[in-house]
């Protein structure tokens, strides 16, 4: 059994995570149906179709994190998305395919090289998910979980950013890296 605080958390963290990664398909679908495109796994008669459906799953999943009766089939929703998502990503991976978008936050984010970093980031969400098919604890809250709930998910979402922009960096890094390492 899971604390209801920590299940509180662990669903408004997702929720948001996966309403953001809604919102920027949502808003440039022919650009994520590119970068759809890119990964060389899907005919082209089925771009548009799956880049409006991805961002509705999204949403769907998002939502349903936050109404505790929907919580198990959204939980296993958001976990099902994040599986195929890394089979994309471990695919283009395994075929040598790292520079292209990952198409997770629309066209606003700076896009960054596929990595075996986004498959570990993707597993760290989808164990979170896998928490929520777990019942959470029979107690009651209280104010101070509600506080903990709050703060704790603002923080799990700096740390996910944090972690998110490091792994957008990290080709960045690697070149001046290697720039120094030339001059030295």
């Amino acid at each position: 059994m899971i604390d209801p605080a920590f299940t509180g958390m662990a669903c408004a963290t997702l929720a948001l995570i996966f309403l953001a990664s809604a919102w920027g398909k949502a808003r440039h679908p022919r650009w994520f149906a590119g970068a759809l495109r890119e990964y060389r796994l899907l005919p082209e008669v089925a771009l548009w179709p799956v880049a409006l459906a991805v961002p509705a799953l999204e949403a769907a999943a998002a939502l349903g994190l936050l109404a505790a009766p929907l919580r198990p089939l959204a939980a296993a929703l958001a976990l099902a998305l994040l599986v195929v998502f890394s089979a994309a990503l471990g695919l283009n991976l395994a075929r040598g395919r790292r520079d292209i978008d990952c198409g997770c936050w629309g066209p606003a984010a700076r896009p960054g090289a596929l990595s075996g970093w986004l498959l570990a980031r993707n597993a760290a969400l989808a164990a979170l998910a896998a928490v929520l098919l777990m019942p959470p604890a029979g107690r009651d809250l209280v104010w101070v979980d509600f506080l903990t709930i709050g703060l704790g998910t603002v923080a799990l979402l700096f740390v996910f950013g944090a972690i998110d922009r490091l792994i957008a960096q990290a080709p960045a890094l690697a070149d001046l890296r290697h720039r120094h390492e030339e001059i030295r």
